[in-house]
């Protein structure tokens, strides 16, 4: 009898510890190539929380990409964000800088990327008064995706990814990760150098409350069709 009533109070612990929503998050990306080693990207997202029903999120981001090897790349990146705070809407500065190294599998024609970052988020430039401070976090993710890639199929490229978060002052000390994301979708290539993503993204933040996040993801993405310095075209 006991047993039965730990395990009902464990499990009733548990459905109270845990909250879970739907998320829809939609995007547009722009690309352009400025030679076969620099490239400049944009990227603005919506993104609604409690079951698509509330705008949460929107942000705007220009970066800097940088190939000093043919499967390496470094870039760097300014985000513009407003969040909503259950109360009210706050404002976010983020800068991050990323290091990626890409892996062709030929016999199998899957690519392997694994992506380093780090990222540091703030919510003002600068210090209000003696009282009021800035809201300072610093972040690690490593991401790790799989794509499959087949001549005899270029309209279409699925992809699945993994990806773990830590913060330098955790939410939960007790667990090592912030928060991790596993995704998976579809990539399709259209007309005119577009680019159409659809992915399911689960996301699970390991706060004093865990909460999961069930993501739906449509992005739309735009590549110049030139290099605005020249160059040959990366195959």
């Amino acid at each position: 009898m006991k047993k039965i009533l730990l395990l009902l109070f464990l499990g009733s612990y548990l459905s109270f510890a845990q909250v879970s929503d739907a998320n829809l998050w939609t995007g547009l990306g722009v690309n352009a190539d400025l030679n076969d080693q620099f490239s400049l990207a944009y990227e603005t997202q919506t993104r609604f929380f409690n079951n698509f029903s509330q705008l949460g999120n929107y942000y705007n981001e220009l970066g800097v990409k940088y190939k000093p090897l043919k499967d390496v790349k470094i870039a760097v990146k300014y985000r513009y964000a407003r969040k909503y705070r259950s109360t009210f809407w706050d404002s976010e500065n983020r800068f991050n800088i990323d290091a990626a190294y890409r892996y062709k599998i030929k016999p199998a024609k899957i690519s392997l990327t694994a992506r380093a970052r780090y990222q540091v988020s703030f919510n003002r430039l600068g210090v209000i008064n003696d009282v009021i401070y800035p809201r300072i976090k610093h972040t690690g993710r490593l991401k790790f995706t799989a794509k499959y890639r087949n001549k005899d199929l270029k309209l279409i490229r699925p992809f699945v990814s993994t990806e773990l978060f830590t913060a330098l002052n955790p939410k939960n000390p007790i667990s090592a990760l912030d928060a991790y994301r596993f995704s998976a979708g579809v990539t399709f290539n259209l007309p005119k150098k577009l680019e159409l993503d659809l992915a399911y993204i689960f996301e699970r933040e390991n706060g004093s409350v865990l909460e999961n996040a069930h993501i739906y993801m449509i992005q739309l993405n735009y590549s110049l069709p030139n290099k605005l310095l020249g160059g040959v075209e990366d195959k």
